[in-house]
């Protein structure tokens, strides 16, 4: 039995081999990096939803408290004008730039101090 040559071989197998083993531990590290930040978006998305519908439920309770029909109301806190009546409408409130104080009007324009 007669043995092949070697000597003209270069090793161009191992370096294929070890090439293709670079791509597809670099495709694994991206698969990887992608997964941690598909978890990281889902966190953040779960947190956000739990706290905006917390708000709107804070809200909710505020205006469910605001009815003149529920027990619990709130209406007795509402500030009085100067004729010690409650505005009929919503009621602003605004802090003014040159005194400091805060000054409240009703949208017909009408002042409650």
């Amino acid at each position: 039995m007669r043995m092949p040559n070697r000597h003209n071989e270069k090793g161009i197998a191992l370096i294929l081999s070890i090439l293709a083993l670079l791509l597809l531990s670099a495709i694994a590290v991206g698969m990887m990096y992608m997964s941690t930040t598909e978890a990281s978006i889902n966190a953040n998305f779960k947190a956000e939803e739990t706290e905006y519908f917390a708000a709107r439920a804070g809200v909710e309770e505020v205006r469910d408290r605001m009815l003149p029909s529920n027990p619990n109301t709130i209406n007795n806190f509402v500030p009085v004008g100067r004729h010690r009546s409650r505005p009929s409408g919503p009621l602003y409130s605004a802090k003014r730039r040159d005194h400091g104080q805060c000054d409240d009007w009703t949208s017909s324009g009408e002042s409650f101090v």
